[in-house]
């Protein structure tokens, strides 16, 4: 009876350990794809955001496919079924060179190559989930901008963007796209020194009636800026522009994101060095804070030169480095959004098990795991997409030796 007992406890007592994830052999890191360049696959996601929804990713690269132009894919959330949806040619019929993520709405995908079009300036496309139904929405022409390297933002029917180039100070431009009867409208258009912001990179972010977004260079310091503009195109004003030194890091390469009234971004610089900084700020322009200051070359165990967007989960912030670390090939990070309790989840290492520069990319905080890009790596070291879960909480501690010999006693 006794000796039932104890087999009963130990059973339960094994199953309450597996639960607590003690005994878990899945693996926390997981490379889902190995990018290798040819017609049935993609190279190079230096800038390339993963989307998805319930279960697939979706994404592409700078290089490969058919033309070598760059891809559009999908891969399930598993690893499995890597499918290429299309590929750029890179002519007057198609784009070329994508950067940034694509949007998901419904059954389409939304996005912008840098390349392409009847002026080889990038252009605006469209294409089902399932691949068919690829069509150029709009192609730049140099007024209306050129050469965009973020994302799309869609807020109802209207996409909006920014161009790195065009306009009428060659500065980049904000512009909306509708899709319900395919009206371009320019927003903006970006002066530069010093008066303005130069040479946006990245992306829009939404919130309220208001876009808000961050410039490369421009500003009275023409070392970026941070700005707020109407969706409507009205009121455009820059409301941080970067000081550089010790005053909170410069030049930002990647995305704000939005969390209630508070902004949250990165600069790829502080003080003199490559190193960068996380912060944040109000959405009216204040209480600019830095979160956290890379270590860079300093420490090994932090990361440097971010030019990546921030991904937020409850009161968690993800991001990665483009380089710094243990092995000097980036890292991924969380942190706090009161700028507590900043970690490094990985340091990646290169090679065939491994990604390594990170780059630009957002990552995608999907349930209990972490999705991401890196531009190189894997295989043929032509990048990998990742899978990282997302780190648990600490188990309970042991059940004590003691405790164990007394219950084995008492039922002797």
């Amino acid at each position: 009876m006794k000796r039932g007992i104890f087999l009963i406890f130990s059973i339960f007592f094994f199953l309450c350990l597996a639960a607590t994830g003690l005994f878990a052999t899945e693996q926390d890191f997981l490379l889902l794809h190995e990018f290798e360049n040819g017609v049935n696959d993609g190279e190079g996601p230096f800038s390339q955001e993963l989307v998805g929804d319930a279960d697939n990713l979706y994404g592409m690269t700078y290089y490969g496919g058919t033309y070598d132009c760059g891809i559009i894919y999908s891969i399930k959330k598993t690893g499995t079924d890597f499918t290429v949806l299309h590929s750029f040619r890179d002519n007057g019929n198609d784009g070329g060179g994508p950067y940034g993520a694509l949007i998901l709405s419904g059954e389409k995908l939304y996005g912008m190559t840098s390349e392409g079009g009847d002026d080889d300036l990038g252009v605006i496309f469209s294409i089902n989930k399932n691949g068919t139904d690829f069509a150029l929405l709009y192609e730049f022409d140099g007024t209306s901008g050129s050469d965009p390297r973020g994302s799309l933002t869609l807020v109802g029917s209207k996409l909006y963007g920014m161009t790195m180039k065009g306009g009428s100070a060659d500065r980049g431009v904000i512009f909306s796209f509708d899709t319900a009867d395919s009206t371009f409208s320019l927003l903006h258009e970006f002066q530069g020194f010093p008066v303005d912001g130069a040479w946006p990179t990245a992306s829009l972010v939404v919130s309220e009636s208001k876009l808000y977004g961050m410039t490369y260079y421009g500003g009275s310091n023409n070392q970026g800026v941070i700005f707020e503009i109407n969706i409507d195109g009205t009121e455009y004003a820059p409301i941080r522009d970067f000081e550089g030194g010790a005053n909170g890091g410069h030049t930002p390469y990647g995305s704000l994101i939005v969390s209630d009234s508070k902004l949250y971004g990165m600069t790829s610089r502080y003080k003199d060095w490559d190193i960068g900084v996380i912060f944040s700020m109000n959405k009216d322009g204040s209480d600019y804070r830095v979160l956290h200051e890379f270590a860079g070359l300093l420490e090994n165990d932090d990361g440097r030169k971010p030019k990546g967007t921030l991904a937020i989960d409850g009161s968690k912030l993800y991001g990665t480095t483009l380089e710094g670390g243990e092995f000097f090939y980036g890292v991924l990070f969380s942190l706090n959004t009161d700028g507590t309790g900043y970690e490094v989840l990985r340091h990646f290492k290169g090679g065939v098990d491994d990604g390594l520069f990170p780059g630009s990319d957002a990552l995608l905080v999907s349930g209990s795991y972490i999705y991401g890009v890196t531009s190189q790596g894997g295989d043929a070291n032509d990048g990998v997409i990742y899978r990282m879960k997302k780190k648990a909480e600490p188990p309970p501690p042991p059940v004590p030796q003691c405790f164990i010999n007394t219950l084995f006693d008492f039922l002797q």
